[in-house]
């Protein structure tokens, strides 16, 4: 993406975003995310459609391999 962190400040009042809808706005490509690519809202495994809260960190994790 070419960043590791990114601030995104919302207007109060504003319908919660999706971490979809995040992605589409920031103009992530593909505009529709990999099936590998996973969500994590305050460090713990989120759906694609969960609401964002004020405060939420949001990760956008790459496929990873260990061993």
């Amino acid at each position: 993406m070419g960043w590791g962190e990114k601030l995104i400040e919302l207007k109060a009042h504003c319908t919660p975003l999706s971490p979809l809808q995040l992605w589409q706005q920031l103009g992530i490509q593909p505009i529709t995310p990999p099936s590998n690519i996973r969500v994590a809202i305050n460090q713990e495994f989120a759906s694609w459609d969960a609401a964002l809260q004020a405060g939420d960190e949001l990760a956008f994790l790459p496929p990873i391999s260990g061993g």
